[in-house]
């Protein structure tokens, strides 16, 4: 599956879906939440996730259509 993880954060949920097989686009405009997960992905030797630091607003809806999983967590700081 390609999955959409908007709010990826450290990878919580892209990292094992990436393990599961799924191809992962992770959407994290924080930056150092994007290198804890650079981090990890490294670690883990995992390939499939595509790091992105866009907002999900910043995403056009042409684009959003081509994941079968689309996965939102929103902070509120």
């Amino acid at each position: 599956w390609r999955v959409l993880d908007i709010g990826a954060g450290s990878g919580v949920l892209s990292l094992p879906l990436a393990e599961k097989g799924c191809v992962v686009t992770a959407l994290e405009p924080s930056e150092a939440m994007r290198m804890l997960l650079e981090k990890q992905i490294s670690s883990k030797g995992i390939e499939s996730i595509i790091i992105d630091s866009r907002s999900w607003e910043n995403i056009p809806l042409n684009e959003i259509k081509k994941y079968e999983l689309i996965d939102l967590k929103i902070s509120v700081n």
